[in-house]
């Protein structure tokens, strides 16, 4: 049984995850994130392949977008003993191109 945090999709292989990230990797592209329900204890480590699709908001991204501390929402499939990252979501958004305490233009 899975809880609030962890849950099948319609496809039996297929989960959905919410918490923070813990780490980016991004030299063997694996990201890992610390789920949000107390129950969940274990930090979900996830491979991230050329499929795997990263959105800020409306907006793709790449690995290197996705900074520690970030509030994520990730689907991903089990492939074996590796869980391999379909899509992450990043709420917040990323404001390309500015620093963070820049308010732009």
């Amino acid at each position: 049984m899975y809880s609030k945090t962890v849950q099948p999709l319609a496809s039996s292989k297929v989960y959905k995850l919410k918490g923070t990230l813990v780490a980016v990797d991004l030299v063997h592209h694996t990201i890992a994130i610390q789920p949000s329900e107390h129950g969940w204890k274990r930090v979900h480590r996830l491979m991230v392949t050329p499929e795997s699709e990263i959105l800020a908001r409306s907006e793709r991204k790449t690995l290197a977008d996705a900074l520690v501390g970030d509030w994520v929402h990730a689907h991903f499939i089990k492939d074996g003993d590796h869980a391999v990252l379909k899509s992450l979501h990043i709420p917040r958004g990323i404001s390309v191109g500015h620093a963070p305490n820049d308010k732009g233009p």
